[in-house]
């Protein structure tokens, strides 16, 4: 296995521009804040981008622990990658982390200043300190369950979706932005409120045939369950119906708020004949 160090200052941009580099370079493995990612995919770790301080994200990202370090070394030998990048701030950083895991020193060393100018390192430096952005080189399907309740940049992946045919997105399909607990941005909640809001709204589309009576949710962010009772129209299609209520709810939800829905229970308390008895209790 072939080694590769990719190091720059702490938000000069080195996980965003680690993709890009990776298909320049075949690279198919790669070691960053804490995580083993291969061909797109966390096979292990924890991202330090979890940690409720600096100190503990410095200490995963090194894996000082080795309840950390030893499920990675597993994986990295059961993918055997071909080519590994390991993201530091620092030659002596990438080192320690090499050490850890077990590995050889890099074969080859890259660094962020050949790879961007000082104007990108610039916006990358604000947007890091500024703004409390983090990025990840993996795609957001790898990391909304483990990132729930954080802020994974839900505009960007709108944005990816309606402009799909554009390069300049699709460059950036394999990233997904966060805001850990340790920026000064940290963990944000959503109001009981604002769930109903996006329930409502989702029920328009089925006014027709669905009434919403009671709603409740768990308030929990990272396994969130969803209670609703509803009087329905009574037809054929009532279990499709709510089925595709349920769908819609749980993935309008996990798009607006990147939380994680675990269950959406739907109570049906009344069947009605008509629209007009259906909506007559309001």
């Amino acid at each position: 296995m072939e080694i590769i160090s990719f190091t720059g200052k702490s938000g000069t941009g080195k996980s965003y521009q680690a993709t890009r580099i990776c298909v320049e370079k075949n690279i198919d493995g790669i070691i960053d804040d804490g995580l083993f990612i291969y061909k797109g995919k966390v096979m292990a770790g924890s991202s330090a981008k979890k940690c409720s301080t600096k100190t503990g994200a410095v200490k995963a990202a090194l894996f000082t622990y080795e309840k950390d370090a030893e499920p990675v070394r597993k994986a990295i030998e059961r993918c055997k990658p071909k080519r590994l990048m390991i993201l530091g701030t620092s030659d002596k950083m990438v080192d320690w982390i090499t050490e850890s895991l077990h590995l050889h020193k890099p074969d080859e060393r890259l660094y962020i200043e050949d790879y961007t100018t000082e104007e990108q390192r610039t916006i990358a430096y604000h947007s890091r300190h500024d703004e409390g952005n983090h990025v990840i080189p993996a795609p957001m399907g790898e990391l909304k369950m483990a990132f729930s309740g954080y802020f994974i940049n839900p505009l960007q992946h709108l944005r990816k979706l309606v402009n799909s045919s554009n390069k300049e997105y699709n460059e950036d399909r394999d990233i997904t932005v966060v805001r850990p607990q340790f920026s000064y941005f940290g963990k944000f909640s959503i109001s009981s409120r604002a769930i109903r809001d996006i329930v409502e709204i989702v029920a328009d589309d089925f006014c027709d045939c669905i009434d919403i009576r009671k709603f409740h949710h768990s308030g929990r962010e990272d396994r969130m369950n969803i209670d609703i009772n509803v009087r329905m129209l009574y037809d054929d299609n009532v279990v499709g119906n709510c089925r595709a209520f349920q769908q819609c709810i749980d993935e309008a939800i996990e798009e607006i708020t990147s939380f994680v829905v675990k269950k959406v229970n739907i109570s049906i308390t009344e069947l009605c004949k008509s629209e007009a008895e259906l909506h007559g209790g309001r």
